[in-house]
């Protein structure tokens, strides 16, 4: 179970990171959202489900 949290806990900080750059680079303000659903779902939406496949080794 370790592994799979680490991973995802990965595959969020990554997604939360670049949805707030999207955000500021369109002059829009940062979000703070409760869970990561919407983090995940916007991760999704941008890159299909190349979003859950590790990006480096």
């Amino acid at each position: 179970m370790a592994p799979i949290r680490s991973q995802g806990g990965s595959l969020v900080g990554l997604a939360y990171y670049e949805q707030q750059m999207t955000r500021l680079a369109a002059g829009q303000a940062i979000t703070r959202p409760q869970t990561a659903w919407p983090i995940l779902g916007y991760a999704l939406r941008e890159q299909g489900l190349k979003a859950l496949m590790p990006r480096r080794g």
